[in-house]
Formats: structure tokens, C-alpha cells, sequence
């Protein structure tokens, strides 16, 4: 069992000694997120260890987050991560040291659950302030009814140059991904994540079922396609799979921007 803390304990104590578990292959740990992030901190263990960590209660889950993410700072970067919520207000965070397609790979080197519910920022620390996926190239995010603090992943991954989301991203990944970033030495600004060349959308809610709403997600997402054509930085590939209320002729519609259009050509209404 993991080591129970004080319960009035909020940060952690300072470790007085480490134990080194030299010929560590795999660590998992689940329990309160402080005896968690405090247990670890007593460890010292190989970079190739595959970790996973499941942290329960808000209370202590940056201090977890925290420690984590100095032990991943010894070996080498995540390049792949996958992101999820749960209806239970808890995140899942998987991650790769090597670049490939998280939606279909399995054994990460490291798996995360920790509880957000009682602490929204637990979310904009995990994937930013911590520095973890700083050095992503490949997201996979699931955002099937949950919104995602956008402006935080793409600030906490700026060399993302895959990006895959499932569900209704919500009204901030737009303006998010629309964002400019100012340049040193009087350069001009340029657009977030300016190596990002493929876009996948699954599931996604492109439109109202009579689009009699707009601007809809469907002319959002076209003006900032064309915008990154204007700021040379253009989306290469662009897939569409189940995604909800499209039709042929407004896959035709991107196409005039995009190079590549992968779509399933699955047409799939809502119900009035």
C-alpha cells in the first residue's frame, strides 16, 4: 500500500533520502494524489521504466503532476500523447518517446489519471504549466462533451504537427488555434502552432442539421484553413471521419483549400 500523509497535509515534505530501484522496468502506482506524488519522490529509478499513475482526489494532483514531470525531465522527450476526460471529472494522459499514431498504439511509457473535478486548473497544469509535452509532435485529445482549456495545450505543445481531436472540440478550439503570437525583433506575428500539417476530425459536429446558425464550425474551420494559407503556414492533410451533418459539398468547399482531403464520405444528419 502506498504510505499515507497527514491529512492535513497540502504540499510535500522535502525527501531526506531517495531509494534507488536501478533495474526498475515498470512502476505503478495508484492511490491519494499526494501519497502518490510523495512516494515517487522517494524514488529513483531507470529513464526506460514505463510509469503509470493513478492519482485520486483533487487535492495534491499538481503536487503529483509535479514530480512526474521531473522524472520524465531525465530521459527523452514525449513525441506521441493522447488525451481524455472521463464523466467523472478525472483526465487520462498517455504519452510516446516516439512519434506515432497514439490512437492506435498501445504500452506507453507513461499513463496518467488524475482527478480534476474539484480543480479545473489541474487540467491547464497537466498540459502546460508541467512541461511534460512540451516536446509533442503527434495529439490524439478526446472531447466528447467536455471543453478542453485549448489555448493551454497548444501553448504547452508548440511543435504539435499532427493534431487528431474526437467530438465537438467546443467554441474555444477555434479561437485558440486562430491565435497569433507575437515575434521577437520587430518580425511580423505568426499563428500558433506553426508546424502543425495534419488535422483529423472524428465525430465532430460540423454544423447545425439546416445550418441556419452560423457562422457555423464548418465556416470557422474554412477561414482558418485560408488563414494559414495567408500566413504560409497551410494545413497539408485534413481527415473527416463520422463526422455529423456534412455533406459532399461542403468536403468540396475545403477541398479548394486543403491539398489532401481524406474524408469517409459517411453523410450523417441529426435528427430534428
Amino acid at each position: 500500500a502506498v504510505p499515507r500523509l497527514p491529512d492535513d497535509t497540502k504540499t510535500l515534505p522535502t525527501p531526506q533520502r531517495t531509494i534507488s530501484l536501478s533495474r526498475l522496468q515498470r512502476l505503478s502506482l495508484s492511490g491519494n494524489s499526494l501519497d502518490c506524488g510523495n512516494l515517487l519522490n522517494h524514488l529513483s529509478f531507470p529513464s526506460g521504466a514505463r510509469l503509470k499513475f493513478v492519482g485520486r482526489g483533487g487535492v495534491g494532483a499538481t503536487e503529483l503532476l509535479r514530480v512526474v514531470s521531473q522524472h520524465l525531465a531525465r530521459s527523452e522527450p514525449l513525441r506521441s500523447a493522447r488525451l481524455s476526460r472521463m464523466y467523472t471529472g478525472r483526465i487520462e494522459a498517455n504519452g510516446w518517446r516516439e512519434v506515432l499514431d497514439p490512437k492506435r498504439s498501445k504500452h506507453p511509457c507513461i499513463e496518467l489519471q488524475v482527478d480534476t473535478l474539484a480543480c479545473s486548473s489541474v487540467a491547464s497544469y497537466l498540459v502546460n504549466t508541467s512541461k511534460m509535452f512540451t516536446g509533442v509532435l503527434n495529439l490524439d485529445v478526446e472531447s466528447l462533451d467536455h471543453d478542453w482549456r485549448w489555448k493551454d495545450v497548444f501553448s504547452g505543445m508548440p511543435d504539435l504537427r499532427v493534431l487528431a481531436v474526437t467530438g465537438d472540440p467546443q467554441e474555444q478550439f477555434i479561437q485558440a488555434i486562430s491565435a497569433t503570437r507575437k515575434n521577437r525583433k520587430n518580425r511580423p506575428p505568426t499563428l500558433v502552432l506553426p508546424r502543425l500539417r495534419v488535422l483529423k476530425l472524428s465525430g465532430t459536429r460540423m454544423c447545425s442539421p439546416d445550418y441556419d446558425d452560423p457562422p457555423e464550425f464548418l465556416d470557422k474551420l474554412e477561414d482558418w484553413l485560408i488563414m494559414r494559407c495567408n500566413y504560409d503556414l497551410p494545413i497539408h492533410e485534413l481527415h473527416l471521419d463520422n463526422c455529423l451533418n456534412l455533406t459532399e459539398e461542403d468536403v468540396e468547399r475545403l477541398d479548394e483549400v486543403v491539398p489532401y482531403v481524406k474524408w469517409d464520405r459517411i453523410v450523417n444528419f441529426e435528427s430534428e
